[in-house]
């Protein structure tokens, strides 16, 4: 049985499994390298690929599980929702959707939902995507984002009125090469969708 408290715990999950897309670059301890020259700090946010597709994996499958879940709720409680239509009517939920369904098959075994969507070229299969970790720095109009680094401690120091985050980020292509778009924003542009649709079914939901 689905409860209020099961629908719940599938959005916790998802804020959850969204916020290891996004790291504090200070989260990585510099390493200093010494030459003849003297030294220089070296701060690296790769990290295993393995790990980096766990992330993937685990936030498609977050955002993927919710649409049945919200179903059953709805229909066991007589709550007029369509969640077929949130998947159905909105890109970035419909693409990553189709991803997650061929993670899960290894084959495309389902109506793919980007169909809705109609597009020049046509749109192929969601694939799931390649990614990496990156800076982000992000300013309001006119503002700015600066970084400097300590050199006593190889510490990043961050100034202005933006944020500066380290993401872990690519492009979403189809099985033709053709880019759907950028990871972390298609998945939060789809939290917000989700957390809309579980709100409107009465699912109280903590502020993100």
């Amino acid at each position: 049985m689905v409860t209020l408290d099961t629908l719940n715990l599938k959005m916790r999950q998802l804020y959850a499994s969204v916020g290891r897309l996004v790291v504090d670059p200070n989260s990585v301890e510099p390493t200093i390298i010494s030459g003849p020259a003297g030294f220089a700090w070296l701060v690296n946010w790769a990290a295993d690929e393995a790990d980096l597709a766990n992330v993937v994996t685990l936030t498609l499958a977050n955002l993927g599980n919710l649409k049945d879940a919200l179903i059953k709720y709805c229909a066991q409680n007589n709550i007029a929702c369509d969640a077929e239509a949130v998947v159905n009517t909105n890109f970035d939920v419909a693409v990553l959707f189709d991803a997650w369904q061929l993670d899960k098959h290894a084959e495309r075994d389902h109506k793919l939902r980007v169909r809705h969507f109609p597009r020049t070229p046509p749109i192929g299969i969601p694939q799931i995507p390649t990614v990496k970790r990156a800076m982000r720095m992000v300013a309001p109009a006119g503002g700015m984002v600066c970084m400097t680094m300590d050199p006593v401690t190889g510490r990043m120091v961050f100034g202005g009125d933006g944020s500066a985050n380290v993401v872990i980020d690519g492009e979403v292509k189809d099985d033709q090469g053709q880019v759907l778009g950028e990871f972390v924003e298609m998945v939060e542009r789809a939290v917000v969708v989700w957390d809309h649709a579980y709100r409107a079914a009465g699912v109280n939901l903590p502020a993100r």
